[in-house]
């Protein structure tokens, strides 16, 4: 269940910034310090696991060729809200394999907690 949430802390999408790419470090240490309680060693492993799962999507995010091409699309009346969500997706993802590979920390906290709250739950529930 800590994994599950340890990945769900972090905006892995995000995390591909010059000016984020430490900054999910900090909340993987911490939870991870705060779950086992205090052991400073599985949060420093921690911490450094998600430095080396950060290192590799950086560098197939950088490496992905079309990384910045984006596809156009309708325009949206920009009185709505969904013109501003639209406005703000259309600029930070892709189609490209990057840009999937950079959701499978996510995908992988959702699918632990899923397994997680399965096998909790009453056997009357299921």
């Amino acid at each position: 269940m800590a994994i599950a949430l340890l990945l769900l802390a972090v905006p892995w999408t995000w995390a591909i910034s010059p000016a984020l790419v430490i900054a999910p470090l900090f909340p993987v240490g911490y939870l991870a310090w705060h779950y086992w309680n205090g052991n400073a060693r599985i949060a420093l492993l921690a911490a450094l696991a998600a430095a080396v799962l950060l290192g590799g999507l950086v560098e197939l995010a950088g490496a992905a060729p079309g990384v910045a091409a984006h596809a156009r699309t309708l325009a949206i009346d920009p009185r709505l809200a969904e013109a501003t969500w639209s406005n703000f997706t259309q600029k930070s993802s892709t189609n490209g394999i990057a840009a999937w590979m950079l959701r499978v920390p996510t995908w992988a906290g959702l699918l632990l907690l899923l397994t997680r709250a399965i096998a909790y739950s009453p056997r009357e529930a299921r």
